[in-house]
């Protein structure tokens, strides 16, 4: 796991099981094991976060952002449980107020 140093970082929200950053490049090397587990995902350009989301489905929902250009490093954190997924997800975009997330 890599350190990243985001931009006013908070302190980890809930229980987190794992936290881990990769870059664009690697979104296509996601094991499908991880599908059905809680990720909330920060993208990131310039270490500055520009979009939060929440999924159980990582690696297709990150494929989504495939073709996005402005982002190169996704922030990924693992929740125990839905519940706490969705509150972090909320927690982190209020805190961050990220661009993409301001639609």
């Amino acid at each position: 796991m890599k350190n990243v140093e985001l931009k006013n970082e908070p302190p980890t929200f809930g229980n987190v099981l794992l936290c881990a950053v990769i870059s664009k490049q690697e979104i296509p090397k996601i094991p499908t094991q991880v599908r059905y587990r809680n990720f909330v995902y920060m993208l990131t350009h310039n270490q500055e976060i520009i979009y939060v989301g929440r999924s159980t489905n990582l690696r297709l929902r990150l494929s989504g952002w495939k073709n996005c250009r402005d982002f190169d490093k996704v922030y990924l954190c693992e929740y125990s449980t839905h519940t706490e997924n969705c509150q972090s997800e909320r927690f982190y975009i209020n805190h961050f107020k990220p661009a993409y997330n301001r639609r």
